[in-house]
């Protein structure tokens, strides 16, 4: 997680994706997230400041609508050639939170997947997950964001024929 002052966030994602066409796809995202305290957390519980306000995912789902307009390739290192996808996503789901709620969030993402195979790629995914929550001891709601980084592997079933 890239935007959370107070935690540190980490953890693993998976997707499932079902493609209609090259262009597009539905795909369910899942994040699964831990979270440990920043220097400047540990620094307000050190003066009695309680920090259970504060709102952060432990993991989200959903489902998204998956649009790749742009392909490619590019040469590598070693002359090979490498086709890759760049693609734009947009959905909904529900974000656990710290606090012990599910939230309805909407979840906006790109990415690029670069083909190592015909049947395995690198990938790398920029999620932005937007949701409402009422942290603990407040009476209203408020508004909150995560924007996540990932990086990993892709496996393709079956393996691509023109590629």
């Amino acid at each position: 997680v890239l935007n959370d002052a107070f935690f540190l966030n980490y953890g693993v994602n998976a997707r499932i994706n079902y493609s209609f066409s090259e262009r597009y796809a539905l795909e369910i995202p899942l994040f699964f997230l831990t979270t440990s305290t920043r220097a400047v957390t540990d620094g307000l519980y050190s003066r009695g400041v309680t920090t259970t306000s504060f709102v952060t995912p432990k993991s989200y789902y959903g489902l998204d609508f998956r649009w790749t307009p742009v392909y490619g390739k590019m040469g590598w290192a070693n002359g090979q050639i490498v086709p890759f996808d760049l693609y734009f996503a947009v959905g909904a789901g529900l974000t656990s939170t710290i606090q012990g709620a599910n939230e309805p969030a909407l979840h906006l993402g790109t990415g690029q997947i670069f083909a190592r195979t015909k049947g395995t790629a690198f990938r790398w995914d920029f999620s932005w997950n937007m949701f409402t929550a009422q942290p603990n001891q407040v009476s209203s709601r408020s508004f909150y964001n995560t924007l996540f980084i990932s990086v990993g592997m892709s496996f393709f079933f079956p393996e691509a024929t023109y590629r």
